[in-house]
């Protein structure tokens, strides 16, 4: 969650706190409202005081695999330069289709 939002939270549930507890809810079988309350905020302050995790992101991308599409399409544009458009179309598609299959593998949405 939103650091903003927890503090929000927090504030929301004690001013609610302040407001509905009375008599007749004290004896309740699940613990008085206080106690209900109390359990809430305490649990969204220990989410404040997590530490952030510092991890890096993972690629899973094959560098290999994206290093042949960086070849493709130099070789592409070579072929546009010398005119053979047909050539240069098809490099193009086999190019398209590597960077799908690896985006595929990625987040696992067909292209």
């Amino acid at each position: 969650m939103d650091v903003i939002y927890i503090e929000q939270m927090i504030a929301t549930l004690e001013t609610k706190r302040d407001e509905h507890c009375c008599e007749k809810h004290l004896n309740n079988k699940g613990g008085s409202c206080l106690q209900r309350f109390s359990r809430m905020i305490d649990g969204l302050k220990e989410k404040l005081s997590l530490p952030k995790s510092t991890a890096t992101p993972v690629v899973t991308a094959r560098g290999d695999e994206l290093k042949k599409v960086e070849k493709l399409a130099a070789k592409a544009e070579l072929l546009e330069q010398e005119n053979d458009l047909r050539a240069a179309k098809q490099v193009k598609k086999k190019a398209r289709k590597i960077v799908a299959s690896e985006l595929n593998e990625m987040d696992g949405f067909p292209r």
